[in-house]
């Protein structure tokens, strides 16, 4: 649900409902990561409501069951795999 707050910005109120999911996934990861390594994981109401083998599967079957906005999917990866990746380069260029 959309609200105004008091300095006038709006928000969704279901965004901290979504910390809460991302925080249960990040506090279960390596108990996850043993369970479901490579898979895409539903995460509502602190608890895994379903496991699919792509994102895109996830998501179909997330919004049949829950409001979007209320649930977040997740790649299932061990801690330290879902770091971003940093590459440079020493390339330079002339005019």
């Amino acid at each position: 649900m959309i609200s105004k707050r008091k300095d006038g910005m709006l928000y969704n109120e279901n965004m901290s409902n979504l910390d809460e999911e991302y925080q249960y996934y990040i506090d279960n990861q390596d108990e996850l990561a043993n369970q479901y390594s490579g898979k895409y994981l539903i995460v509502k109401d602190k608890s895994v409501k379903g496991v699919y083998d792509s994102e895109i599967e996830a998501y179909q079957e997330a919004k049949k069951q829950f409001e979007p906005g209320t649930f977040l999917i997740k790649p299932c990866l061990p801690k330290g795999a879902d770091k971003p990746q940093v590459f440079h380069t020493r390339a330079f260029f002339r005019r």
